[in-house]
């Protein structure tokens, strides 16, 4: 390398050339997971939400009383004594 500078600067670019890569890789993954990450809370969410209502029709059929839940419940109203 010393005695023929171009091939140790072609190296040295060639090397840095592929640290960007290998970071805009890392990069792109780590958005990946945060991304899938979301997403599984998103699910678990909607999940979470389903079984709510399908417990409240389920509720509703035993006690005969109209369905009720979380976004539909009207909010309460603080009444100062």
């Amino acid at each position: 390398a010393l005695l023929n500078p171009e091939n140790s600067n072609n190296s040295l670019a060639a090397q840095m050339e592929a640290i960007k890569k290998r970071q805009a890789e890392e990069e792109r993954l780590r958005r990946e997971a945060e991304e899938a990450e979301r997403l599984r809370r998103l699910k678990e969410q909607q999940d979470k939400e389903i079984e709510e209502q399908q417990q409240a029709e389920i509720n509703a059929r035993i006690n005969g009383t109209p369905v009720v839940t979380g976004s539909q419940q009207e909010p309460k109203e603080n009444v100062e004594t």
